[in-house]
């Protein structure tokens, strides 16, 4: 096991930089620096105005616990009676199994984060950078120590293939709590202007103490974001590359078409692939990028994105790749395709009339979810409907899709502003068939959201 841990250097217990009084025993208190007699049956109370390291030097016959009463990590110091502990600023407790004495010293944690992480996230930041980073490079991170860092609770790495390779994590974890907030979260994420595909891996126990794994993903040319997530505490990680003829190759979508069942799509088989798997991404759901897991299939040649995941009328985006299962290997994905999902018309399908509608502005109480409502009387033929909606004395218009029957919101609008009038509009669809315009409604936003 040796030959494979990466070194946690900045673990062992440090120089004793700060001074404080000696504890007060009559009032069950210990302060970060002093020596201080322990009773065994009675609670000793620790305040940390700031995170940092605190090494105790002493008979280790004692437990530190949080308010949450969980047990903090106690790693080895630099003797065999010292042990030192990575903690989040507030309130400890301290007891003991039998009367002891103890000599505390404490760093803050902003004096060591150089040490800790690689790439350190500060609070003046105002989005989480993404670190480009090299094979072979020993990164160090720190997570979720910071109560006022906003993005401290997750690092973000940008590695670039020039070519499909084996890629292995090889990380260490330091978990600074005992089962708690211990679960190191990890996926490997594609990086494309128009397709984000997540190679996801289930978050594993690191619930005390340095714990080591390695895992690795197969994967084609490109740009990936590897993030880590959860973990209470400290880690360092290694990537590796290695040539493979595992992965397979590139899959060509050739058709699409709407179904009774949902939309197929047909792609060209590809060497090594034991299933293919369709990401997709729709109106509804629209983020610029094809995101999630997507639908697996073994069929070589066409898979099926069910009609319960869609909506009549969405403009659906979708890819296809090829996986090679035993060895979770993903190929290089399709040429991105553009769609518009319509149920199959039959000869029964009318244009339908349209609709009238009736709105409202919720403002909700000062909290920061107001919604326009918008309500129609429900038609059955109708599987659809298109809603546009624009601040009144622009000429630009917004519109969704939406399965409702009878309902929908309109939220989350940048221009809620008290006194701004929205314009809103809302037509029927049966399959393709599509309904005038209803008449336009005006309505008036009462506040200014929270």
């Amino acid at each position: 096991m040796k030959k494979h841990t990466i070194l946690f250097t900045a673990f062992a217990a440090g120089a004793l930089f700060l001074t404080a009084p000696t504890a007060n025993a009559a009032t069950n208190t210990v302060s970060t620096h002093a020596t201080s007699s322990l009773i065994k049956g009675k609670t000793y109370k620790l305040r940390l105005k700031v995170p940092g390291r605190l090494t105790v030097k002493g008979s280790n016959k004692y437990t530190i616990k949080n308010v949450n009463k969980w047990n903090a990590v106690a790693y080895p110091g630099k003797t065999k009676d010292t042990k030192v502990y990575y903690l989040r600023s507030g309130n400890y407790t301290i007891t003991t199994t039998a009367n002891a004495k103890i000599k505390t010293s404490f760093t803050k944690l902003t004096s060591l984060r150089k040490d800790l992480d690689t790439f350190p996230i500060m609070s003046k930041e105002e989005k989480p950078k993404v670190e480009k980073i090299q094979s072979g490079q020993t990164i160090k991170g720190l997570l979720n120590m910071y109560h006022t860092y906003k993005f401290d609770t997750w690092h973000d790495y940008e590695i670039t293939l020039d070519k499909p390779k084996k890629v292995t994590l090889d990380v260490n974890t330091m978990p600074v709590y005992h089962g708690h907030m211990s679960k190191l979260g990890v996926d490997l994420e594609s990086l494309a202007k128009d397709f984000n595909a997540a190679y996801d891996f289930a978050p594993y126990d690191v619930s005390g103490g340095v714990r080591h794994r390695t895992f690795s993903w197969y994967v084609g040319a490109g740009s990936y974001n590897l993030s880590f997530s959860n973990l209470t505490g400290q880690y360092n990680f290694k990537l590796t590359e290695e040539d493979t003829d595992q992965i397979p190759g590139a899959v060509k979508i050739t058709n699409i078409k709407s179904t009774d069942q949902g939309v197929q799509v047909d792609y060209t088989p590809t060497d090594h692939a034991t299933k293919y798997g369709i990401y997709y991404n729709v109106d509804n759901n629209h983020s610029g990028y094809l995101y999630g897991n997507p639908a697996f299939f073994s069929n070589t040649t066409s898979g099926l994105i069910p009609n319960s995941s869609l909506v009549n009328g969405e403009n659906l985006t979708t890819a296809v790749i090829g996986i090679n299962e035993p060895y979770k290997a993903y190929g290089t994905k399709s040429a991105v395709k553009q769609f518009t999902y319509y149920r199959p018309l039959t000869s029964n399908d009318k244009t339908p009339v349209k609709p009238n509608i009736n709105l409202d502005y919720y403002d909700d109480h000062g909290n920061d979810e107001p919604y326009i409502s918008v309500k129609w009387n429900e038609n059955k033929a109708v599987d659809s409907y298109e809603v546009a909606y624009r601040v009144k004395g622009t000429s630009e218009w917004k519109s969704f899709i939406t399965g409702s029957k009878s309902k929908t919101e309109i939220d989350r609008e940048k221009d809620f502003k008290k006194g701004t009038q929205y314009e809103v509009r809302v037509r029927a669809l049966t399959s393709s068939l599509k309904s005038d315009w209803s008449d336009i409604k005006t309505v008036t936003i009462t506040n200014n959201p929270a």
